[in-house]
């Protein structure tokens, strides 16, 4: 009786050390599969931003080709709670902001970024968004800058943007401006640091925001210098029909000499596509602003973008431009036969490129 109560004594004791070591692992276990919590707020301007979309990514650059790891809306003071598994995210933040009758669509990305918040952990972040399109920009603290007026008859006065672009340019274009805005009642005002600038004015017909100048636009330019601790008064500055001999090459027709590459953009199913720019950049990336952008394309689907020079270019297709895409847009993009972009030699015409584009969801 006693060997047999003693086995059952040992048998008992072997179980009880056998669960009690089991929990620890677990405890372990239960733990690792927590998800993590990142949460924090969608400023602009310094006020929070609703029904913003924030997404984690896996990689530094937000990859179009495949969806982030996870998404959530900001609430009404621009507030976000997101849960997701243990590791190292990038977060971004889109939104769509309506301003002084004027839509930006916006873009930031989180302070700190990345972050790697543990299982059951928490990660807070500030996403402050900015426009990438430089109509929001403010360029320089007050204190000095430009300043003036415009007079303008009819319509033209409500469809006119202001553009700054640092340097001297006998014929500013392209989305290389450091500002852009447009004066409130034909008053302006922009905040500049001290140095050289030149200011165009253009009230375009199509009421668009971008894209060279067309045959029917109004258009004035202004070079100016800034000195420190004033603002340069320009007056009243009147807009202008366009001078065809100057603007020529970059309205409708190409002019001798230009750098330029041709081509078509067509769908998945190969017709062409219409109301698509084209973007040109300099950097594989094809972030920031671009150094070209061509008219939209018409219902053949055809398009002329007029280069500053030579050299080697990433090109971008977008249906609307500013912002990461949008569900609905188009968009697609050629980056050469290499991957190293296309080569165009200062002043050749490059044809018989042809970009797909695809909707994105």
């Amino acid at each position: 009786m006693k060997k047999s109560s003693s086995i059952t004594l040992l048998f008992i004791t072997l179980a009880i050390l056998t669960a009690l070591s089991a929990l620890p692992a677990c405890t372990q276990s239960e733990e690792s599969d927590k998800p993590a919590t990142l949460e924090g707020r969608v400023l602009w301007r310094g006020a929070g931003v609703p029904m913003a979309l924030v997404q984690l990514y896996s990689k530094a650059e937000q990859d179009r080709s495949t969806p982030p790891i996870a998404e959530g809306p900001s609430g009404e003071d621009g507030s976000f709670t997101i849960t997701a598994p243990a590791g190292l995210y990038y977060i971004w933040a889109k939104a769509t902001m309506v301003s002084e009758g004027r839509e930006y669509r916006l873009v930031g990305e989180a302070v700190p970024n990345p972050v790697s918040p543990a299982a059951g952990g928490q990660a807070t972040v500030e996403i402050e968004l900015h426009d990438p399109s430089g109509f929001s920009a403010s360029t320089a603290p007050e204190g000095s800058g430009v300043e003036g007026s415009v007079t303008a008859e009819g319509e033209g006065k409500e469809r006119l943007t202001l553009y700054i672009y640092r340097g001297a340019h006998k014929r500013p274009i392209g989305p290389d401006f450091i500002t852009a805005t447009d004066p409130e009642d034909g008053i302006f005002k922009v905040n500049l640091l001290p140095g050289e600038y030149t200011l165009a004015l253009r009230s375009r017909k199509s009421g668009e925001d971008f894209g060279p100048p067309t045959r029917d636009d109004r258009v004035n330019s202004r070079i100016f210098t800034v000195k420190e601790g004033s603002y340069t008064d320009l007056g009243e500055l009147s807009l202008k029909d366009i001078d065809v001999k100057l603007w020529g090459s970059v309205t409708s027709t190409l002019g001798d000499g230009d750098t330029a590459i041709k081509g078509v953009i067509v769908s998945d199913s190969g017709q062409p596509e219409a109301g698509v720019r084209i973007l040109a950049f300099e950097d594989g990336r094809m972030a920031g602003k671009p150094i070209a952008v061509s008219p939209p394309t018409g219902v053949d689907g055809n398009f002329t973008l007029i280069l500053p020079r030579g050299g080697s270019f990433f090109l971008g297709a977008r249906s609307r431009i500013g912002g990461p895409a949008a569900p609905g847009e188009k968009v697609g993009q050629e980056r050469g036969e290499d991957g190293g972009g296309l080569k165009i030699k200062e002043g050749d015409l490059l044809e018989g490129v042809k970009i797909l584009v695809e909707e994105v969801w």
